[in-house]
């Protein structure tokens, strides 16, 4: 009997310290520091290069951008694509100055233009002579001519442009020129998604 007692007491000695033994913490559950990041940055999946100052000669394919407002210098092209592959977009913030001419082919979106006056041959806030561009989602005011397409095969939908000296659109035929509309009635219940403005 005692020996049974004494095996009795031995077991729950052992369950007693291995119950206390697992209770205590298994390691620390500190993180071992921030999670990298899993995604890329915009850069990564397309490198853009900023525009800082006028005037600017685009001569890399690649998308172009502002990250502030700028102003141009009186008689020159404010940005001169002379590569094809090119998309610019001022990001919100505003250009005055002579404008973006384009011989070439490329993606002209969301721009704010307004000139400097001096109304000459250069001072069209828009000027693509190329083929083949996209112009889409500008605002351009108060210049010699708003928008001038001289080519054929260019795409130009969703602007607007008013107060022009000469033309708030100069456009070549047999380009894919979006409904142009100028009454304020007009503007604020047409559905066409990809009407023009004047004013």
């Amino acid at each position: 009997m005692k020996k049974t007692t004494g095996k009795i007491s031995y077991i729950l000695t052992l369950l007693t310290f291995g119950l206390f033994s697992s209770s205590f913490g298994q390691g620390s559950l500190t993180p071992p520091g921030a999670p990298a990041p899993t995604m890329k940055s915009l850069d990564q999946i397309e490198a853009r290069t900023i525009i800082t100052s006028l005037p600017y000669v685009i001569t890399n394919a690649g998308s172009y951008y502002l990250t502030g407002n700028l102003t141009g210098v009186a008689g020159t092209n404010g940005i001169t694509i002379i590569v094809d592959n090119v998309s610019i977009d001022l990001n919100g913030f505003s250009y005055t100055g002579d404008g973006i001419y384009d011989p070439s082919n490329g993606i002209i979106l969301n721009n704010n233009l307004y000139s400097n006056g001096g109304f000459n041959n250069l001072n069209n806030n828009i000027h693509a002579t190329g083929s083949y561009n996209r112009i889409e989602g500008n605002h351009a005011t108060i210049s010699y001519t708003g928008i001038r397409v001289d080519s054929v095969g260019n795409v130009i939908i969703k602007n607007s442009s008013g107060g022009n000296s000469v033309a708030n659109y100069n456009v070549a035929a047999n380009n894919l020129f979006g409904p142009t509309l100028n009454s304020a009635a007009t503007m604020a219940t047409n559905s066409n998604p990809h009407a023009n403005y004047t004013f």
